[in-house]
């Protein structure tokens, strides 16, 4: 799934939105969030990755990661 994110801001009840050629004369899915809600997704997403990259680096492997939740199960 190809996806298209712009930032707006709501200055009264209508919002025009400019559509990617690659978008046009399709069928579209419109949700409207508040963006606080969106960035605090984006900062979650991101320590997660830092948690996983940090990990990675100090030899943590998918292996490794499946033998601890295996354990975990047994306990």
């Amino acid at each position: 799934m190809n996806a298209f994110r712009e930032y707006y801001e709501g200055t009264d009840d209508t919002l025009v939105i400019r559509i990617p050629k690659e978008y046009q004369k399709k069928r579209l899915e419109v949700i409207i969030l508040p963006a606080e809600d969106i960035d605090y997704k984006l900062q979650l997403l991101a320590i997660m990755d830092k948690i996983s990259i940090d990990a990675q680096n100090k030899g943590l492997t998918e292996e490794k990661l499946q033998e601890l939740l295996d354990e975990e199960d047994r306990i």
